[in-house]
């Protein structure tokens, strides 16, 4: 997959796959409008992981609150306890919001790493589709 066309022949191939993505971009938009977790607000994370971490949780969330725990990259409020009320939340649901943090992740990478997409799989993939066609 190399280029935009190709990628939107990918995400028109099923409705299950439109529906998934449609779920994930709901979810990002809502943690930067309803919560403010916006570029500035993932900007000021440690830059170790945490957002990723955080997926991590909510992706093993139905694994159980131990599974969950490994995880959490963010200081407990006595009384907040965010990971039962995570495990609570439909796995769909626990799946967007990993998908959405990772994708905010990948953001503050892109905004703050210039060469990381040039080393990224999308980058591998251009050189491998331009050695394909002989291009070298």
């Amino acid at each position: 997959m190399s280029t935009l066309a190709d990628l939107g022949a990918f995400l028109d191939a099923t409705n299950e796959r439109k529906i998934a993505v449609a779920l994930l971009l709901r979810e990002r938009q809502e943690q930067i409008v309803k919560h403010g977790f916006d570029d500035a607000h993932d900007d000021k994370t440690r830059g170790d992981g945490e957002l990723a971490h955080a997926a991590a949780t909510y992706a093993v969330a139905d694994m159980g609150p131990g599974a969950a725990w490994h995880f959490w990259p963010f200081p407990i409020v006595a009384g907040d306890d965010p990971v039962p009320r995570l495990a609570r939340k439909p796995r769909l649901e626990q799946l967007a919001i990993a998908g959405a943090l990772i994708v905010a992740e990948m953001e503050r990478l892109l905004r703050h790493d210039p060469d990381v997409l040039r080393a990224s799989f999308l980058a591998r993939g251009g050189r491998r589709a331009a050695r394909r066609r002989g291009d070298r």
